[in-house]
């Protein structure tokens, strides 16, 4: 009976710790490479997951109840352990199945909602601990009847409960703590989206006012706004020659966006959560120098001009200055700056450089007191 017990504790004991292993795991090499929230998987999966909890979880005590029947039907000893281990087995891969469900899903949204689910599937397990007595009682037969048909292995000197249980559930506390610790600090330190209320800003008399950035803009003569299903429109264009099906988040906030046909400004604010890889304004820019390798428009190449440091008013920025060559040539100039809550990102795109050039002297006259 001993040797039947380990072995059902040993899957036991694999079901609650390669779980929490495979957490631990991702919470240090994927989660610091994730560059933004699927928010629109979220909003699918926040409910998929309970209601795959509540049909699979059910679903393998069923199954494991009505092998508990067939194994009453059953008198060969041999068959009734098989039976029962294997129904074991069902009812354990159910559990975890939805718990691995609840790992993947809480690392491409970053929602900590997912380790709540997590943590509720995983304590189901500690309530289906298998144990000699309870063993017993769900098979139907006695200990001197297995004995007896010599299905006991020698008696080890120590049994299992002895033995290896206590480094079981160090491991499993070590894991908790391990767990713990790396997605506190993720969560409360680089995911916490900002609470500050943030304007898309005005535009009277053909000047544009930001109240968050504190930004005063003279649109020139000849411009107009471009209209956001243009911006989708665009958007959706440009990550298709990127080689990317990412979906323009929605944390993200459109400022001013203005064009005269071949020379456009454009401006956003995304939240710094989106991207908690990025350090610095460097790294945002090696972010997208970075995404023009996998560009997969004919004919087109990019090549980076020039990047630094300049002065917008009294703020520095960093910015980065590339070309499109194709058809027709594209320059573009990204300037960035981050705060301890978004990333500013003002660009400039121009198929006529002296129209090009008027607009970066109006951006450069413009003010700005953003904190």
């Amino acid at each position: 009976m001993d040797a039947f017990i380990k072995n059902l504790k040993i899957v036991y004991y694999s079901g609650l710790i390669i779980p929490l292993l495979f957490l631990g795991v991702f919470s240090i090499f994927a989660i610091p490479d994730t560059d933004i929230r699927h928010d629109n998987l979220d909003a699918v999966f926040r409910y998929l997951i309970p209601v795959f909890a509540v049909l699979f979880i059910p679903l393998g005590f069923i199954m494991f109840r009505n092998g508990l029947k067939k194994i009453k039907q059953e008198k060969d000893i041999d068959t009734i352990l098989f039976t029962y281990r294997k129904y074991f087995v069902f009812r354990i891969s159910y559990i975890v199945g939805v718990e691995m469900f609840s790992i993947v899903v809480l690392f491409y949204t970053l929602n900590p909602l997912y380790i709540l689910y997590f943590l509720f599937i995983l304590l189901i397990l500690f309530f289906i601990y298998p144990t000699d007595k309870r063993v017993l009682k769900a098979l139907g037969v006695s200990s001197e009847d297995i004995q007896n048909h010599e299905i006991r292995e020698k008696e080890p000197k120590r049994s299992f409960s002895k033995k290896h249980r206590f480094i079981y559930v160090l491991i499993t506390l070590l894991l908790l703590i391990w767990n713990f610790y790396f997605l506190w600090d993720f969560f409360h330190d680089k995911n916490k989206f900002p609470d500050v209320e943030v304007d898309r800003g005005t535009i009277q008399d053909s000047v544009y006012h930001n109240k968050y950035l504190d930004w005063t803009f003279i649109i020139p003569k000849n411009y107009r706004v471009i209209p956001d299903s243009v911006l989708d429109r665009n958007y959706k264009q440009g990550s298709k020659y990127l080689g990317s099906d990412q979906k323009r988040n929605n944390k993200e906030v459109r400022l001013l966006n203005i064009t005269n046909g071949t020379t456009d400004l454009r401006s956003t604010l995304s939240p710094r959560a989106l991207y908690p890889q990025l350090k610095t304004e460097k790294d945002y820019l090696k972010m997208i120098s970075e995404s023009f390798q996998n560009i997969n428009a004919d004919n087109v190449t990019i090549e980076i001009i020039e990047q630094g440091e300049v002065p917008i008013d009294s703020l520095e920025f960093n910015y980065l200055e590339f070309v499109f060559k194709g058809k027709r040539q594209l320059g573009s100039i990204i300037f960035t700056r981050f705060n301890k809550d978004y990333i500013l990102d003002i660009s400039i795109l121009y198929l006529d450089t002296e129209q090009g050039k008027e607009l970066l002297q109006r951006l450069n006259s413009s003010e700005i007191n953003w904190k």
